[in-house]
């Protein structure tokens, strides 16, 4: 980037980037085809993207960014960014910046500030919903809202992460869960699962899970750590 970018005039925005099974078989459910998915590095060059709205709320795969992903060989990143007044809606993996971030696909210093609501049923979090790959020096200010009965994992962070490390990471905000059965709530994140470290991690979150049958809520993160032996929680 070059210049702040105003997308007030955006009534819905289309996110960069689309998740898409690489194939139709049952082993590919959940792996991004990287011919639709974001795979480049984006570098905001410390300037700052505001005013976004998206209203998808059938959609998967929602924010800013829909769908990064990357390379072992050719990895991709989104670094030295800020976003700024978020108003997103969708349904599976929705985030305020990134919807989903894949293998391969860094976020690093990466701040979502200003005011800001991320409303989802699966996987909902103020920088990205879902989560691969590691998350380092990133900011987030946010209200996030779990929709519905059954709805699982959300922080202000990120809604869900796995097999991957969150480094000096902060958050700041509120996580409301709407229904009854919802699970899987967290400051930072609804779950890290194998996740490698959270090192120098900090949430100033307040949790309200307003139906009946909520389960696994937690102050930092709920679910996942113990899912790997030696992943580790450090100051």
């Amino acid at each position: 980037m070059t210049a702040d970018i105003d997308l007030s005039g955006y009534d819905n925005w289309e996110p960069i980037g689309t998740f898409q099974p690489l194939s139709d078989k049952p082993e590919d459910a959940k792996t991004a085809d990287l011919e639709v998915a974001f795979t480049g590095t984006f570098d905001g060059n410390g300037y700052t993207i505001s005013n976004v709205t998206i209203d998808q709320p059938d959609g998967t795969a929602v924010g800013l960014f829909g769908c990064t992903a990357g390379e072992e060989e050719n990895s991709s990143s989104i670094h030295n960014l800020t976003v700024e007044n978020v108003d997103v809606t969708g349904a599976s993996m929705v985030g305020g910046v990134v919807g989903v971030q894949y293998s391969n696909c860094t976020l690093e210093n990466v701040n979502l500030t200003g005011s800001n609501k991320v409303r989802g049923h699966i996987n909902v979090g103020g920088i990205t919903g879902g989560s691969l790959s590691d998350v380092k020096d990133c900011k987030a200010a946010s209200d996030i809202v779990l929709q519905f009965d059954g709805g699982n994992h959300a922080g202000v962070l990120s809604g869900g992460l796995e097999g991957c490390s969150v480094i000096n990471c902060t958050a700041e905000g509120k996580v409301v869960a709407e229904g009854d059965g919802s699970f899987g709530l967290g400051g930072l994140a609804g779950c890290v699962f194998d996740g490698v470290e959270i090192e120098g991690c900090h949430a100033e979150v307040k949790i309200t899970a307003l139906g009946e049958n909520n389960t696994m809520v937690g102050g930092l993160h709920r679910r996942g750590m113990y899912e790997k032996e030696d992943g580790k929680i450090s100051a």
